[in-house]
C-alpha cells in the first residue's frame, strides 16, 4: 500500500508541476528545464503544447510494464541528457545537442516536415515517420532498432543514415523511401545471408522510387551503403556517352551508388526499375577508371516483374567504383539475304535480327 501511494504522489507531482509551469509559460508555449530530473514512468503520459527544451536537465521517459509517453507538439531540443524506454511523439523538429540513451524506446516524429538535427548524432532505438511531409537530417543519424518509413520520405541530404541492427527487417515500409545527395548514403549492417533492402528514392524531378537489394554470401559482418541518384550520372562527373565494349546505351534518367564501407562479403546485387517508365534495359554496368567508362558487368541481366522489374547480377566482390547504372547491349545485326542486288532486280524482303534493334 506504501508503495502505490508513493507511486500515486509521483505522479501526481510530476503533473501538478508540469500543468503549473505550462499555465505559467502558455504565451511563450515552451517547457524549459535548466536543472530538474523530469522522470515519466508506469505508463504516465505527459502532454506540452509547445517546445521542450532539455537544457541543464534530465527527462527519463520509461517503461515499467506500461510504455510512457512525452508528447510534444513542436520541437524538442535536447542540451541535457534525455531518453529512456518510453515513446517520444515529436511533431516539431529534433535536435539533440547532448546526450539520448535510447534505451529500448521509440521516437515518433509524426508532424509535417520535420528537421532531425543538432551537434550530436542521435542514435535511436526504434524511429517511426508518421505524419506528413519530409523528415530532413542536417547530421549523420544512427538506429539500433528498427526504423519505420510508413509512407514518408526519410531525405539523408549529404549525410549518412547508419542502420547498425543487422536484422534484415530492420527496416519496414509501405510506400516510403530514403533520398540522399552525392555524399549521403542510407547505410546497413549485415550478419546473415538473407536479403537486405535499401528503399532508395527521390522526390527531386521525377518521383521515383527504385530501390536495390544486396544478398550477402555469407554470414560476416559487413556494412554496405546505397543512394539513388535521381539525376543524369553525367552531371556528377559519370558520362553516360562513354561506354566501354558491347554497351550501347547507357541510362541517363538515373543511376545509383553503392559501396561496401566495412566486410570481405560478395553480393547477389539488385537494381529494381519500372519498365513502363524508364524503358527497357538488358543489365548493369559499373563505372570504371583508366579509361573513366561504363563497363558492364558480365552475366548481368533483367527480369520483368511487378510492380518493378529487377536487373541482377550474382557474386560481386568489387567495391572499388560506386556508380553503377542500367545499360542497353550493343546488337550484333544480321541482315539476310546478303545479296548482291542490283538496279532492276524485282523487290526483296530483308529480314534484320535481332529484332527490335
Amino acid at each position: 500500500m506504501y508503495l502505490l501511494k508513493h507511486k500515486i504522489i509521483k505522479k501526481l507531482i510530476l503533473f501538478v508541476f508540469l500543468f503549473i509551469y505550462y499555465i505559467i509559460s502558455a504565451n511563450a508555449q515552451m517547457l524549459y528545464n535548466n536543472g530538474l530530473d523530469i522522470q515519466a514512468n508506469d505508463g504516465i503520459m505527459i502532454y506540452m503544447g509547445g517546445t521542450v527544451q532539455n537544457d541543464n536537465g534530465v527527462i527519463d521517459v520509461d517503461q515499467s510494464g506500461t510504455a510512457s509517453e512525452l508528447i510534444i507538439n513542436n520541437d524538442f531540443i535536447n542540451n541535457g541528457n534525455a531518453g529512456g524506454d518510453g515513446y517520444y511523439y515529436v511533431r516539431g523538429d529534433w535536435e539533440n545537442n547532448n546526450t539520448f540513451n535510447a534505451g529500448n524506446g521509440t521516437v515518433f516524429l509524426d508532424g509535417a516536415d520535420q528537421i532531425i538535427g543538432g551537434t550530436v548524432p542521435t542514435t535511436f532505438n526504434n524511429l517511426t515517420l508518421d505524419g506528413s511531409g519530409l523528415k530532413t537530417q542536417t547530421i549523420d543519424q544512427y538506429l539500433t532498432g528498427i526504423l519505420d518509413l510508413n509512407h514518408l520520405e526519410l531525405q539523408t541530404e549529404t549525410h549518412v543514415f547508419f542502420v547498425q541492427n543487422p536484422d534484415p527487417n530492420a527496416i519496414i515500409r509501405t510506400t516510403g523511401f530514403v533520398s540522399s545527395l552525392n555524399g549521403g548514403f542510407l547505410s546497413r549492417e549485415t550478419n546473415t545471408t538473407n536479403t537486405y533492402l535499401f528503399p532508395t528514392g527521390s522526390s527531386v524531378g521525377t518521383n521515383r522510387y527504385r530501390p536495390v537489394e544486396l544478398t550477402p554470401l555469407s554470414t560476416n559482418n559487413n556494412t554496405y551503403t546505397a543512394r539513388l541518384a535521381n539525376l543524369d550520372a553525367t552531371i556528377e562527373g559519370y558520362d553516360v556517352t562513354l561506354f566501354g565494349t558491347g554497351v550501347c546505351e547507357v541510362n541517363p534518367q538515373f543511376y545509383h551508388q553503392i559501396n561496401r564501407t566495412s566486410g570481405t562479403t560478395a553480393v547477389d546485387l539488385s537494381i529494381f526499375y519500372d519498365n513502363t517508365v524508364d524503358g527497357d534495359w538488358d543489365g548493369i554496368v559499373n563505372w570504371g577508371t583508366s579509361p573513366n567508362q561504363w563497363d558492364k558487368i558480365t552475366g548481368s541481366a533483367t527480369t520483368l516483374g511487378a510492380p518493378l522489374d529487377e536487373a541482377h547480377t550474382t557474386n560481386w566482390n568489387d567495391f572499388s567504383q560506386i556508380p553503377y547504372a542500367l545499360y542497353k547491349v550493343l546488337p550484333n545485326p544480321n541482315i539476310t539475304p546478303e545479296g548482291p542486288f542490283c538496279e532492276n532486280d524485282a523487290s526483296v524482303t530483308l529480314n534484320a535480327s535481332p529484332t527490335g534493334g
